[in-house]
């Protein structure tokens, strides 16, 4: 029986085919003798292509050339990145360790993908040596066997020595990458180490972050505008308002801190909304007593105490008619604490009045008279029973007074930092707040009023629940739509169109304000320039403007492609005049040959340039009336710009002297005299001129400038005042028009 199986499996190892291992490709059959020699040319043309691919490359070269040097840099690194670990770094200095150490990674990782890759390729292409150099020794042996020419096996043969030649290439080849990325290696493993240690350093700091190690910025600049603001009520007696804000910091830091909260979080949880308006409740009552001292109303105060007893009523829900019972007492106290109130405003009338105004808070009367009239219709409903009305109408009156008083102390602190800011570096050091800080303090505070205001209505419906449903009306009147065609405009896309606008003009005011106020003063422009500027700027921000708005619009901008279109077509044939205008003044304001305050001459008109806009100038004449002229007229017509290079006049003052002056002294006497007018320049000096034997005199002329030009004509004046005089006392005459006539008779006849 054994041997039976010991024969069978002689007999299937003889019959079947050894497997060959799956993970490996089986060797390549011998090639046949006939295509030995054309297989051969192939593979020695192969083998040449192979060698030159084999050949070191600029990549490669490239990163031996820099490996020494990259090595020198990782190691300043390190001895760097250890010496400021061990001092404790904070975390500014670990992120730009972080950055240094990431930019030195990402070099070496790509140098180590990059040798990879040549590896690769290089290991690829020893393998396929080995398969031909097994297959054409396979080769050999079979051709051999079958008798093959001696010229075949010589063709073997030098196939086989080629193949190991570049086999040989591959190994040397392979072996210089594999260093170099042993080497490139090395270096990314120190990288990545202290990588991990910077990494670590930085996840300790960031577990410190929330330990307090100096007191905070705010108290300290709080501080600073508090000890600055004595020194300002000292020298401005209006700024009394500011010093009094910054006598409570801490106040004055948690009232904008906290009122920012309602930014950030938008839709607070009730919770949230109540600690923080629990929070502001003492710092915004010592804020508003000290800016309404010395009389402080007793609302502010009631307001205070009505907040926290909602606050208590609001536990005591649960208890049968105990919220009902506190709900009528704090509503008759509120009637109570306004009716005193009005009281004391009309019994001090003229102590207020002697007050400063900033110092008195002053509730619109029709706003006191619908609170009153809301808590005495909320006490007679919660006195009757009805607490959910009563309660929604009593609770949003008293909330809307809580707000309005948040609101008002958030807008008379932000003031007061407002008034520190432009008193302070940087600010201080920009000539449009030197100049207009009064104006920008009452700008910025008119912004911040509105802005309180419309919070404040949105408070007051959100405490009466009646925002969403204000809200939701607005939606659908701004949604009202008018359709003609495919155009469709809603309410609010005009709305938007008229905002959008409005907003281009304000931006434009400010831009310009800005360059003429402050840049345009600390730049050697040349004369006119700045004004050109202005108002290409001020046009470019309009149109800007205008396509916003359109695009807000919601018109599709293909359809203003075509009517773009049209109007040109409509210029073409009826607003020829308009744009030759437009162009023309866009001339003027680029080649500057008028400016505004130039004096010039068209025609008839002559006067000084006001205004060059975009299609007409404003001329004020010497009679003081303003003309319009067109620019097309500017740039067609002949102009004389008297002023264009300088403010120089020759002034020509013609004077007659009787004959039998002495024509040299005469005209020494004019020069002399012209030099000591005032308004008259030395240089061009005065020049006295001979100009004709008249009929009665002898006529002269002086000529002299002057730089004054819009008093040339009161220096032309002086002028011929200082001559006549100078002739007097030196016994010139200057005769008047003399005139012979001789009266002939004719003879009388004799009768």
């Amino acid at each position: 029986m054994i041997a039976a199986v010991l024969a069978w499996c002689l007999l299937a190892s003889v019959l079947v085919e050894p497997a060959w291992p799956q993970d490996q490709p089986p060797p390549p059959p011998p090639i046949p003798v006939p295509e030995i020699s054309a297989r051969s040319e192939e593979i020695v043309a192969s083998l040449k292509a192979l060698d030159e691919r084999l050949a070191v490359s600029a990549e490669l070269a490239n990163i031996e050339a820099r490996l020494p040097a990259m090595t020198g840099r990782i190691q300043r690194q390190l001895i760097e990145t250890q010496r400021l670990l061990d001092s404790e770094p904070p975390l500014a200095v670990l992120a730009n360790l972080a950055d240094a150490w990431r930019g030195i990674a990402t070099d070496i990782a790509a140098w180590s993908d990059l040798l990879t890759r040549e590896a690769i390729v290089v290991e690829g292409e020893l393998d396929r040596l080995n398969r031909l150099a097994d297959q054409w020794a396979r080769t050999r042996e079979e051709a051999r066997r079958s008798q093959a020419p001696s010229t075949v096996l010589q063709r073997i043969d030098i196939t086989t020595t080629a193949i190991g030649l570049s086999r040989n290439t591959a190994l040397s080849r392979r072996a210089s990458i594999l260093s170099l990325q042993a080497r490139v290696a090395q270096q990314l493993a120190l990288v990545q180490d202290a990588q991990a240690r910077v990494a670590r350093a930085r996840g300790l700091d960031l577990a410190m972050l929330f330990r307090r190690d100096s007191p905070p910025v705010w108290r300290i600049f709080l501080r600073m505008g508090h000890r600055r603001a004595r020194h300002w009520s000292e020298d401005d007696p209006d700024l009394a308002r500011v010093a009094r804000i910054f006598r409570f910091p801490i106040s004055a830091a948690l009232v904008l801190a906290l009122t920012a909260t309602f930014w950030l979080y938008p839709r607070p949880p009730l919770v949230l909304r109540n600690v923080v308006a629990l929070l502001m409740l003492v710092p915004v009552i010592r804020i508003l007593r000290q800016l309404t001292a010395p009389t402080p109303p007793i609302g502010f105060f009631a307001l205070g105490a009505f907040f926290l007893v909602n606050r208590v009523r609001e536990l005591a829900l649960d208890v049968p008619g105990l919220e009902q019972r506190i709900f009528v007492v704090e509503m008759l106290v509120a009637v109570a604490v306004i009716m005193i109130e009005r009281g004391l405003v009309r019994r001090n009338e003229a102590a207020a009045s002697s007050v400063a105004s900033s110092s008195r808070v002053v509730v619109p009367p029709p706003l006191l008279w619908i609170a009153l009239a809301a808590l005495l219709l909320a006490l007679g409903l919660g006195a009757g029973g009805y607490m959910p009305i009563a309660r929604l109408i009593g609770d949003g009156v008293l909330r809307s007074g809580y707000a309005a008083m948040l609101l008002y102390a958030a807008v008379r602190v932000a003031d007061g930092l407002l008034a520190w800011a432009l008193r302070s570096w940087p600010l201080i050091g920009l000539q449009m707040v030197r100049r207009h800080r009064a104006l920008l303090e009452r700008r910025v505070l008119r912004l911040l009023r509105w802005v309180a205001m419309f919070l404040w209505i949105a408070l007051t419906l959100d405490a009466l629940s009646l925002l969403d449903s204000v809200r939701e009306i607005l939606s659908v009147g701004l949604a009202a739509s008018v359709t003609r065609g495919t155009i469709t405009i809603s309410l609010g896309d005009v709305l938007a169109f008229v905002v959008t606008v409005a907003l281009a003009f304000l931006a434009s005011r400010f831009v310009r304000f800005v360059l003429e106020e402050d840049i345009y003063p600390r730049l050697l422009l040349a004369r006119g320039l700045p004004y050109a500027l202005s108002v290409l700027i001020h046009y470019a921000i309009l149109l800007l403007g205008f396509l916003l708005a359109v695009a807000a619009l919601g018109v599709d901008m293909n359809r203003v492609t075509f009517l773009t279109g049209a109007f040109g077509v409509g210029v073409g044939f009826g607003l020829q005049s308009v744009v030759n205008n437009f162009v023309s003044g866009i001339i003027l304001l680029l080649e500057r040959p008028v400016q505004v305050g130039d004096v010039i001459q068209l025609g008839d008109l002559e006067g000084i340039v006001r205004r060059i806009g975009i299609r007409s100038t404003t001329v004020r004449t010497w009679p003081g009336a303003e003309v319009i002229v067109p620019n097309a007229s500017l740039i067609s017509e002949r102009v004389t710009n008297w002023t264009l290079s300088d403010r120089r006049r020759r002034i020509d003052l013609p004077v007659g002297v009787a004959y039998g002056a002495d024509p040299e002294r005469v005209l020494d006497l004019l020069r002399v005299t012209a030099l000591g007018v005032p308004g008259v320049i030395p240089e061009p000096a005065p020049l006295a001129l001979f100009k004709d034997f008249g009929d009665s005199a002898l006529d002269f002329e002086i000529r002299a400038w002057t730089d004054r030009f819009e008093d040339w004509l009161i220096v032309k004046s002086r002028l011929g005042v200082a001559v006549n005089a100078a002739f007097k006392n030196a016994g010139i005459v200057i005769p008047s028009p003399q005139r012979e006539v001789t009266i002939r008779f004719p003879p009388r006849e004799e009768t």
